[in-house]
C-alpha cells in the first residue's frame, strides 16, 4: 500500500475520479437501452464448457467493486500525473466499450436460478436481476480490475506484496465472471486486451493533460 507519510487523498484527484465515475456509469447505463439486442452476438466456445456453474464465486463477484474502490484510492494518493494518466486510461476504456457495445451487442446465455435455494444461490439471483446479460464483450469487471493491477505496477511506492495481491485478485475475478456465467472467455480476453490497450493510451495521449489544466483552474480559485 502507499507509504503512511503520505497523503492518502490530494484535491487534485476529485475531478479525475468523477470523471472515471460519470464516465463508466454513462455507458453502462445508456449502452443498455440504446444497444440493438435483436442482433446480439453470443461469443461462447467449446473451452466456456470447463467451467460449470459455481455460485459460490458470486462472492468474488461483487468483491471486485471494492477491488475498484481500493484502485481509486490509490491513485487518489499518487503524484497528479500519474493519477491523471490512469484517469485519462479509465476513460479511454469506458469509451472503447461504448463503442463495442453499440456497435457489436453481444449477450450470453445464463442458467436458471431458484433464489428459494438460498445461499449463493439466492446472492447471484439478486446479481442476475440487477446486470441483464448484455453488453458482455468485453468484460467490464476483467478490464477494470486489470486496470487497477496494471496501475499498482507503475505506483512507486505500492510495496510488492500489494502488487502480488492486485495480480492474484485480477486473476480471481476473471475466474468469477466465469463461474457465475456472467461472462465467457472471449469476453474476458477481451477485458483484459482493451484493458492494456487503454491503460496505454492513457499513458500516450494529452487526455490527462485536460485533467491538469481542470484542476489548476479550479485548485488556483479556491480559496
Amino acid at each position: 500500500m502507499a507509504d503512511s507519510r503520505k497523503t492518502i487523498f490530494h484535491a487534485y484527484a476529485i475531478v479525475p475520479l468523477l470523471a472515471i465515475c460519470l464516465a463508466h456509469a454513462l455507458v453502462w447505463l445508456s449502452t443498455k437501452s440504446l444497444a440493438d439486442f435483436s442482433r446480439a452476438f453470443d461469443v461462447t466456445l467449446g473451452i466456456d464448457a470447463l467451467f460449470p456453474l459455481r455460485p459460490e464465486w458470486v462472492i468474488i463477484y461483487v468483491a471486485t467493486f471494492l477491488f475498484w474502490g481500493l484502485g481509486l484510492l490509490l491513485i487518489a494518493s499518487q503524484d497528479e500525473q500519474l493519477c491523471c494518466r490512469f484517469a485519462a486510461g479509465a476513460v479511454i476504456a469506458d469509451l472503447i466499450c461504448g463503442v463495442i457495445f453499440l456497435a457489436f451487442p453481444s449477450c450470453i446465455p445464463r442458467p436458471v436460478l431458484d433464489p428459494s435455494e438460498g445461499g449463493y444461490i439466492w446472492a447471484l439471483s439478486v446479481v442476475y436481476s440487477f446486470d441483464t446479460p448484455t453488453n458482455c464483450f468485453p468484460s467490464m469487471h476483467c478490464l477494470f480490475a486489470y486496470l487497477v493491477f496494471r496501475q499498482s505496477l507503475r505506483t512507486p511506492n505500492a510495496r510488492p506484496r500489494f502488487k502480488v495481491f492486485c495480480g492474484v485478485f485480477t486473476v480471481l475475478v476473471c475466474l468469477s465472471t466465469l463461474f457465475v456465467k456472467q461472462h465467457v472467455v472471449a469476453d474476458v480476453i477481451g477485458g483484459l486486451f482493451f484493458g492494456e490497450l487503454a491503460f496505454i493510451l492513457g499513458q500516450k495521449l494529452p487526455l490527462w493533460k485536460i485533467f491538469i489544466k481542470i484542476n489548476k483552474k479550479l485548485l488556483q480559485s479556491a480559496p
